[in-house]
């Protein structure tokens, strides 16, 4: 079973959420389908982490996209995250790739969000049409350091939780 399989399931036998969010205090941000959200981590451990998954960022990657990044963690996390948007902004589109497992595999067809990209950073945008690392993950996770709260990967089907 891939990374994406193993974080996404919820039992066993239950498919992967349709759509998940970013969580932190009482704020949610959808993200969209799993696949997005791995596509970014993906490149990142593809592109900027040579000696594999977790070996610079390992806040982010092992933290957050594992699916809860504790408040102490985060101001870390949040300068991981930094660097990563300036290295990614450096590297052309064609340095995407879609799933870690699979490197060469292209994008989803169905995926045109990020189309008018001219960088890997700006390929990932949220369904809602925002920057998945700059206006999601960065701003959740800026959000966490200020208000000291933890923040998660959480299954979204578009209504908050009451």
């Amino acid at each position: 079973m891939n990374l994406f399989s193993r974080l996404f399931r919820t039992r066993r036998d239950a498919p992967p959420s349709a759509h998940v969010a970013l969580h932190t205090g009482r704020v949610f941000t959808q993200v969209g389908p799993p696949a997005i959200l791995h596509g970014l981590f993906s490149t990142i451990a593809h592109n900027l982490e040579p000696a594999g998954w977790g070996s610079r960022f390992p806040r982010a990657m092992n933290g957050l996209y594992a699916g809860r990044l504790e408040a102490e963690h985060a101001a870390e996390a949040l300068a991981e995250l930094r660097v990563i948007d300036r290295e990614l902004s450096a590297l052309p589109v064609a340095r995407v790739v879609w799933d870690i497992d699979r490197p060469t595999a292209p994008p989803s067809p169905h995926y045109t969000l990020g189309a008018a990209a001219t960088t890997a950073a700006d390929f990932f945008v949220t369904v809602t049409g925002r920057h998945l690392l700059r206006d999601a993950l960065i701003d959740s996770v800026e959000s966490a350091v200020e208000f000291g709260d933890a923040v998660a990967i959480v299954p979204f089907d578009g209504s908050l939780p009451r």
